[in-house]
């Protein structure tokens, strides 16, 4: 087990004005570098099919997809997990991301499934982002996480799962491949839930914090 007392580190990192928005380096599976736009209202990482491309996926890849809806209609994105994001001296493993078209010249959005291990501070006077550690000094983690943090996945994963096996049902009757497609997701989450359930064992995260919220 790994239930430890950990003192808190932030992380300080330079990010670039595009406007009112951010941007900042992060470098993905130890490959590629990417320049993403910070986006705290974004779900998760959104990475362009030319950032994906260079991560190993390509657009025949038999990807789980999700869809959003968007002001043209609704779009299905590929649903991926990166192994390893860096930001700075801030690493997360096991990241949901999203491969989206839609992106333009960017190379996409750091989102919450990164920025929601950390609170986030944005200083626009000295162009930095703050990642505090919610770890409280002297608190208890596990596996380097808060409670909070493995009560917040464990209830965002359920959800997920809840939702896309609803809309597989309404919409499969209707849309065989849409459904199918669904269900791809349902799976998706299936399998993050169980390497979640690993993960948290070796972190004796004790079983109360594995309970929805």
């Amino acid at each position: 087990q790994s239930v430890t007392e950990d003192e808190p580190v932030d992380h300080e990192i330079s990010v670039t004005k595009n406007g009112n928005h951010f941007m900042v380096k992060v470098r993905l599976n130890d490959l590629v570098t990417a320049n993403l736009l910070v986006d705290t209202g974004a779900s998760m990482i959104t990475i362009s099919p030319a950032v994906a491309k260079k991560l190993g996926y390509h657009p025949d890849d038999d990807l789980p997809e999700i869809p959003a809806g968007t002001a043209g209609g609704t779009v299905w994105s590929p649903l991926i997990n990166i192994e390893k994001v860096k930001i700075g001296e801030a690493v997360e493993e096991d990241v949901d991301a999203m491969i989206n078209d839609q992106m333009g010249a960017m190379d996409g959005l750091l989102g919450l499934s990164f920025l929601n291990s950390y609170n986030v501070i944005m200083d626009h006077e000295n162009s930095r982002m703050i990642l505090k550690s919610q770890i409280q000094e002297g608190g208890i983690s596990y596996g380097g996480k808060s409670a909070n943090w493995w009560q917040s996945i464990y209830s965002s994963y359920y959800e997920r799962l809840t939702l896309y096996k609803v809309m597989a049902q309404q919409i499969k009757s209707e849309d065989a491949e849409k459904g199918d497609k669904l269900e791809k997701v349902v799976r998706y989450y299936k399998e993050r839930l169980l390497d979640l359930e690993i993960r948290a064992d070796d972190a004796g995260v004790p079983s109360e914090l594995r309970i929805p919220e």
